[in-house]
């Protein structure tokens, strides 16, 4: 049941916010930095069932919510560069009935104060008005989120021929505000867009205060009370403590359903685990640490089945594989490498006025498919070139290049990426595994089970470790001693980059069955041919 409380906020947020203003401002304890905004908010809103009880503002809800009702919107920060707004937050005037000076805040609302009033009249140059800032932030809904992930928490876009809402957030006080792909939590008061036809605000270009660059009135505008950073590493102890219970057998069963699309290859859906577990933990001396990149090679020549993705079809194998990681995953897209799409699409963010999205500007945490099966023959134009680069620094460096007029810079990103190909793929990537199917047989899932998969995925990705030192020593000895064998048997010496890259394995799993793994998968590249696949013409 709804509180009266509870509902009278989300109805009419501007009349409530009013009556806290009112008793601020009459105690002179009114400011920018000391509103009392957010403590009553947090005072109506004290658990998290009250919180989900505030509409959600997404693709679908749009134009069904009204204007000045609390909203509350989940996505991703696109662009924070759209700099501050001037707005008048107190302004003085008369009450014509009485002839008394009132005081109207007009924080979290973009009302036209040039309209006239019957009943009070504006004083626009008294002393007692005060003009405040607020931040611009241009956000999207979280690009690649998957279905069961937008059920769970209800709730310009970088992927092409998918729904997407962009929405135009205003972020009140002095406080630092959300960076460049942080997945955010928004709750505050909705303005939603009108016809182009809207005329603007004239009277706060007459007071001296800049308008905002971008135009408002063409997506829907959130005027922020509270946010909150969504942190996804979090899984309760008692969650975990029960996951740990089950680990083993819920691994077990995970691999066999990954194994299921995979054409029953245990050894490639182990290495797909771990890909799926890995994540970058250390950033250091230029090392990127923990993220492991991985291509599954020999995968069958199978047909188009209906599916698509960024409008270029998918191949059956392709779109199975698709299905099973979306139904584990938060955040997941598949990315076919056609050439109508490098050649016609950017993956990097580009600035000119705006910012405009690349494909590759995702949350961290997301997961890309790359087809690699998907590219044909033809020549790569320029901004295919970049892409196919970018593609390379990603792999690499897990970094992502945002272009600006007079100059480039690198941020960090945490993306896994798994790419198909049909023979090794040309890409930079940390482990390769030739997929050997044998009788891949369904394996069925419910809902239950596949909860277990998500929660497993979650709180195990992000759990820290360390190395005792008996155990260090342990690894130093068996790194040494293989290094021995190798040279004995006029073998490949182990080097320093195949124990970082075992020691990325072992953090997912364990030290000796990673070896033991690892040399599977080394005996089944030794066995692949010289690489025949089909590789783009760079058109320079």
């Amino acid at each position: 049941m709804v509180s009266s409380e509870t509902l009278e906020f989300i109805n009419n947020p501007l009349e409530v916010l009013q009556k806290v203003f009112e008793a601020a401002w009459g105690n002179g304890q009114y400011s920018s930095s000391s509103s009392g905004f957010t403590e009553y908010f947090n005072s109506i809103f004290n658990t998290e069932e009250k919180v989900r009880q505030i509409p959600s503002l997404t693709y679908q809800t749009t134009t069904q919510l009204s204007r000045n009702t609390l909203v509350r919107f989940r996505g991703m920060v696109q662009d924070t560069s759209l700099g501050q707004e001037c707005f008048i937050d107190v302004l003085e005037s008369t009450d014509k009935s009485n002839g008394g000076k009132v005081y109207h805040c007009h924080r979290f609302t973009d009302v036209d104060l040039e309209e006239e009033t019957e009943q009070f009249v504006r004083h626009f140059d008294s002393p007692n008005n005060r003009v405040d800032e607020k931040q611009l932030f241009f956000c999207v809904t979280i690009p690649g989120e998957t279905t069961w992930a937008k059920n769970q928490a209800e709730t310009i876009y970088p992927f092409p021929q998918e729904d997407h809402l962009p929405v135009l957030v205003k972020v009140y006080g002095n406080e630092e505000g959300p960076k460049v792909g942080e997945i955010v939590e928004f709750i505050g008061v909705y303005t939603p867009p009108t016809p182009s036809t809207a005329t603007p605000n004239t009277m706060n270009a007459d007071f001296g205060v800049n308008e905002s660059p971008v135009d408002a009135t063409s997506v829907p505008c959130l005027h922020t009370i509270v946010y909150r950073k969504i942190d996804e590493k979090t899984v309760p102890e008692s969650r975990v403590a029960e996951l740990r219970q089950e680990a083993e057998s819920i691994r077990s069963k995970l691999i066999e359903y990954l194994a299921s699309s995979l054409g029953g290859d245990q050894l490639a859906a182990e290495f797909l685990l771990l890909q799926l577990m890995s994540y970058v933990h250390t950033r250091k001396s230029g090392l990127c640490l923990g993220n492991l990149s991985l291509n599954i090679c020999k995968v069958p020549d199978t047909l188009p089945e209906g599916a698509t993705s960024s409008g270029v079809p998918l191949k059956s194998f392709t779109s199975n594989l698709a299905n099973v990681l979306t139904s584990v995953l938060p955040k997941f897209y598949t990315l076919p490498l056609a050439l109508s799409l490098l050649n016609n699409n950017s993956f990097t963010p580009k600035s000119d006025e705006f910012l405009k999205s690349g494909m590759l500007q995702v949350p961290d945490g997301t997961t890309l498919l790359i087809d690699e099966t998907a590219l044909d023959e033809g020549n790569l134009n320029d901004s295919g070139v970049r892409n196919i680069n970018e593609l390379h620094s990603i792999l690499q460096t897990q970094e992502l290049t945002y272009v600006f007029p007079y100059y480039e810079m690198k941020f960090p990103v945490n993306i896994g990426l798994i790419v198909l190909s049909n023979a090794k793929t040309f890409l930079p990537v940390d482990c390769v595994v030739p997929l050997e199917p044998t009788s891949a047989t369904p394996f069925a899932v419910d809902e239950c089970l596949l909860e277990k998969f998500r929660a497993y995925l979650m709180a195990f990705r992000h759990t820290d470790y360390n190395i005792p030192e008996h155990i260090s020593q342990v690894l130093q000895e068996d790194f040494v001693k293989r290094r021995q064998e190798a040279y004995a048997a006029g073998q490949e010496l182990m080097s320093q980059g195949d124990m970082l890259f075992l020691l990325t394995l072992a953090r997912l799993h364990i030290w000796k069955y990673t070896v033991e793994l690892n040399e599977s998968r080394k005996q089944r590249v030794n066995g692949l041919p010289s690489r025949q696949a089909t590789t783009p013409t760079l058109n320079r």
